[in-house]
């Protein structure tokens, strides 16, 4: 299986999270394709939705976007709100497993 991951950002261009992943996908025989995806604020809830029903797995979010992804989030629990608030410069968002990913950020 080859697992759909990504960083959205805008700016986005400085990201190191595509050789940092692909060197973990390397040592670790994991299959992933992992891209930095230029998102605009205004687009961010289309593409979190587009990216998640194409098959997407997995997306981190780089700030600003980190509390405006949040609106994007289905099934939050307090545990997301938590989880902003402890980790204000790693939020990953996982749409279809966003309880199981955060549980294992903690």
């Amino acid at each position: 299986m080859k697992y759909k991951l990504g960083v959205v950002g805008d700016p986005i261009e400085h990201s190191l999270s595509p050789q940092i992943h692909n060197i973990f996908s390397k040592q670790t025989n994991i299959n992933i394709e992992y891209q930095l995806y230029h998102v605009f604020e205004t687009s961010l809830d289309t593409f979190i939705k587009d990216f998640f029903d194409e098959g997407g797995h997995g997306l981190n979010i780089t700030l600003p976007h980190k509390s405006n992804c949040l609106r994007s989030v289905t099934n939050a629990s307090s545990l997301v709100n938590l989880m902003e608030q402890l980790t204000p410069s790693i939020l990953s968002i996982r749409m279809k497993y966003l309880q199981t990913q955060l549980m294992a950020l903690v």
